[in-house]
């Protein structure tokens, strides 16, 4: 069957979106923002989410910005992230699709705790060579050559990266020769505590707009005009492309983002330039270079890659949470709690523990972003599955309490002399990292990993 260039788009734009919802937007949710208990009680969660039902909040105004300001806190961010209205989308199509793809890739299992180790298919390819991810949810050739395309080095950088930001063009320069494009990026929003470890600009090559020839892609970083007008452009990149290249070219721009960083009045933007091989200037248009204003989603971004400078973000952390707790203690201090008597396991004598029901185990505790309405900045998961570590730790400890040598020791010692020493804590053992994808004040799309977030094992400590 033939199709038109606008059907095979929205047959494109179809797959990549019956792609998404079938990966993030499955099970129901659970229908308070932390639901905990057993897999059955959370499947009645679900079901009742599902037949639109609505139970009476469970926590007051001030304890829900309490646990707002926590996670945000948690997510290293000052405040929540309030991106404006999206306005046309060309950029922002093809930003947020290719973090969708790096999501896929970062997909952490449930099981293990780890990253997917999907890796690209041989061919020794370079730095900024096309390349079309492997498809296994049947799509096909629709989804071929557009997006969802890596490198070898970019596969490298998304798995060793913290975060991962994508970055629309701020403006187009109006060109001096036909020959040019001209593009500037907006790196001021770079987070705090940050490295840049790389940094790449997408261009995508549409084969079927050139006629037969093999062309050189040219990227240049400009610079400020000199005495006599001109801007000396450096050399940062390039590629040479073939009449069957079609798809996103990578190119290497951690040089350009770490001098825009260090320099920020530096950055007035990159130039394409494309040549025949000949030497001949050719109109990027001509080659099948897509350029800014193009109604496809296939404008130019860049993608940076961050790893976290720990020590940074954890004196910033603490920082935040000093100065929330002299706001408390000048509204009156925390707020007091009702004692929760169904979780006080301390009161519970130490014979119960040889019922299973109160031994230290892991249980569903599920955190839920769409009722805390940040389903405007968050893209995905809408929640997840955090779990926590309740029970006793009472003698005597058997092979599943997972317990310390020191815990069975404090454990003995307790039960000779309960009023002396404690009994060991339940606790995680174990615990591995989430990926949130969202968009921040600029709607700038980024994708974050976070450690520590999920309990896989708990024991006696």
């Amino acid at each position: 069957m033939e199709y038109s260039r606008k059907t095979y788009l929205d047959l494109n734009i179809m797959a990549k979106y019956i792609l998404i919802l079938s990966l993030f937007f499955g099970p129901g949710l659970s229908w308070d923002v932390f639901y905990s208990g057993d897999e059955d009680q959370l499947s009645l969660a679900r079901e009742r989410r599902a037949a639109n039902y609505n139970p009476s909040p469970h926590m007051s105004t001030w304890e829900r910005n309490e646990i707002q300001q926590e996670i945000l806190n948690i997510l290293g961010l000052q405040h929540r992230p309030r991106p404006p209205s999206l306005r046309g989308g060309q950029n922002q199509f093809c930003a947020q699709f290719t973090e969708w793809s790096y999501y896929r890739t970062l997909n952490i299992d449930e099981q293990s705790g780890h990253p997917s180790e999907t890796e690209p298919q041989p061919g020794g390819l370079a730095s900024n060579a096309i390349y079309n991810s492997p498809d296994s949810s049947g799509i096909g050739s629709v989804m071929s050559g557009t997006v969802f395309n890596y490198t070898r080095n970019e596969v490298q950088a998304v798995s060793q990266a913290d975060t991962i930001m994508s970055l629309p063009v701020h403006y187009k320069d109006a060109a001096i020769e036909d020959t040019e494009h001209r593009y500037r990026f907006d790196i001021g929003r770079i987070p705090q505590g940050e490295t840049v470890t790389s940094a790449e600009l997408r261009v995508f090559r549409d084969a079927g707009r050139q006629g037969r020839s093999l062309y050189r892609i040219d990227v240049l970083l400009l610079r400020e005009r000199g005495s006599d007008g001109s801007r000396s452009p450096v050399y940062l990149d390039s590629t040479i492309v073939g009449a069957g290249d079609h798809g996103w070219l990578v190119f290497d721009m951690t040089s350009a983002t770490s001098t825009w960083r260090s320099y920020p009045g530096a950055n007035v933007g990159l130039q394409l330039r494309v040549e025949s091989l000949q030497g001949l200037n050719i109109d990027p248009t001509d080659a099948g270079v897509v350029g800014v204003g193009n109604n496809e989603g296939r404008e130019p971004f860049m993608v940076v890659f961050f790893q976290r400078n720990e020590e940074v973000i954890a004196t910033n952390s603490h920082l935040r949470r000093n100065r929330r707790a002299a706001t408390r203690q000048k509204k009156g201090g925390k707020r007091p709690r009702k004692p929760d008597t169904d979780n006080d396991i301390a009161s519970r004598d130490s014979a119960s523990s040889l019922n299973s029901d109160w031994q230290c185990k892991r249980k569903n505790l599920f955190v839920n972003f769409e009722d805390l309405d940040w389903q405007e900045w968050i893209i995905a998961p809408l929640g997840y599955v955090a779990f926590y570590c309740q029970g006793e730790c009472a003698f005597p400890l058997n092979g599943h309490a997972n317990a310390t040598n020191h815990a069975i020791v404090q454990t003995l010692v307790h039960h000779m002399s309960p009023s002396h020493v404690p009994q060991p804590c339940c606790a995680p053992t174990k615990l591995s990292p989430i990926t949130v994808l969202y968009y921040d004040d600029s709607r700038n799309v980024v994708l974050k990993k976070y450690k520590n977030m999920v309990v896989r094992a708990c024991g006696c400590l």
